[in-house]
């Protein structure tokens, strides 16, 4: 099969699976979910070992000290790392609002332009969620993705790394 044809099949097998597991009615089958905590084949990895430099910036970032990490790899996906809440109970309110307020803006890619919503430097989806036009178009209930940088093309899901 060549390259092209290829990437094709799998674009639309991910594209299937996307599906599967967004949909409502009927809810998915979680069965085969992977859940870190049941599995046999996870691999405990010591927690890493960071200069004072980094375990300050893990501490203005809102993590825990690196050295309390619980980090697993499972063994049926290699490169795959799990590493459980590293985020303070402030950490976790603060990357929240993050994500919620200063990500989806015009410099980063998101699924609102195929709802004809297109953003911009003053007109950012939290600041459209909070106008009447966006509570009667029920706009925060769109947003589904935000690309961080240019890493990942999700209209073919192709990764530039």
């Amino acid at each position: 099969m060549d390259k092209e044809k290829e990437t094709k099949t799998e674009v639309d097998r991910f594209k299937d699976v996307f599906k599967y597991y967004k949909r409502r009615q009927p809810p998915p089958d979680l069965s085969q979910a992977i859940d870190v905590d049941s599995l046999s084949e996870v691999t405990v990895l010591p927690a890493p070992t960071v200069s004072e430099e980094d375990q300050r910036a893990a501490q203005v970032s809102g993590l825990t000290p690196p050295h309390t990490w619980a980090i697993h790899s499972l063994v049926r996906h290699p490169g795959l790392l799990v590493v459980r809440n590293p985020f303070t109970r402030a950490g976790q309110l603060a990357w929240a609002r993050r994500c919620l307020c200063e990500l989806p803006c015009a410099t980063n890619k998101t699924n609102l332009a195929s709802h004809g919503i297109h953003l911009t430097p003053d007109r950012t989806w939290w600041s459209l969620c909070h106008t009447s036009e966006g509570r009667r178009g029920g706009l925060r209930h769109k947003l589904r993705w935000v690309t961080l940088g240019y890493h990942h093309n999700w209209d073919t899901k192709a990764s530039g790394v």
